[in-house]
């Protein structure tokens, strides 16, 4: 299969060319590959449809659909859903929900992933049930549907209150340093762990009695501007990381930084 000079799709079998209409005689038409547009101001749905050949496609075109049937709704739901959840969409729920998913993912950071993790999948299905239960058929019916999600339900009250109870800071020498919670998947397991950033000078001399009890392991990061950022499971790895001349990768690029001028030196030469 290929196309001439002209951009005309043709088949060549032991030498013998192919009229183009022979081959849309035996090619087949697919449907039902529904997308959303979300850059002009609203959504917009869109139908594709292709003409395929054994595998090669001769055509594919797009249109834009104001209603949609039973057999469709299935997918245009899918596509609006994927849309909704990366906030990508129009709609105002996206905004509505926004703080609510937020705090629920911070809960799933808390809890060390014993709670719904609410990433773009389970977003993604909450929406798609939202819709079908809405019966949204056309853009205007989905553009004026109250789009309602049971987030409160995904984590009870008293599991929220001792979540909330955790330390957001730990005072180290006199100093506030903000924990940010995360979740490490490690053997197939989560494991609950609590992010330290740590000015560089604090780090290099901090011992491991100085820092607070607390409920789960302790991780650290160094900012150092430019140069990137130094990231340890411990205060051992950290300091010997923070006594290297580079930090991982930064020796690599600027060795390759010179290099690239030593070839270029070279060149000139």
């Amino acid at each position: 299969y290929f196309a001439d000079r002209f951009g005309v799709p043709r088949a060549s079998i032991d030498g013998t060319q192919i009229p183009i209409g022979v081959i849309r005689k035996y090619a087949r038409r697919t449907e039902g590959d529904v997308a959303v547009e979300t850059g002009r101001g609203r959504d917009t749905v869109l139908v594709r449809r292709g003409l395929e050949f054994f595998g090669f496609q001769l055509e594919r075109d797009e249109e834009p659909i104001t209603a949609w049937s039973d057999d469709l709704a299935p997918s245009v739901n899918r596509a609006l859903a994927l849309a909704l959840a990366r906030g990508e969409a129009r709609h105002p729920a996206v905004r509505r929900h926004h703080a609510q998913v937020e705090r629920i993912r911070e809960y799933h950071r808390r809890s060390g992933g014993t709670t719904p993790r609410m990433g773009e999948a389970e977003l993604t299905a909450l929406y798609e049930g939202a819709l079908a239960d809405a019966e949204v058929r056309s853009l205007p019916g989905y553009e004026s549907a109250p789009i309602r999600l049971q987030l409160d339900a995904l984590v009870p009250p008293a599991t929220r209150a001792q979540l909330d109870a955790l330390p957001d800071h730990v005072t180290l020498r006199g100093m506030r340093v903000d924990v940010q919670y995360d979740v490490e998947e490690r053997d197939g397991k989560s494991l609950g762990v609590a992010r330290l950033r740590l000015p560089e000078k604090m780090a290099r001399t901090l011992v491991q009695e100085e820092l607070p009890p607390f409920d789960r392991p302790y991780r650290f990061i160094v900012l150092r501007g430019a140069r990137g950022a130094v990231r340890a499971d411990s205060l051992e790895e950290l300091q010997e990381m923070l006594e290297r001349p580079y930090a991982p990768g930064e020796g690599r690029s600027v060795r390759s930084r010179v290099q690239t001028m030593r070839k270029a030196h070279r060149r000139r030469r």
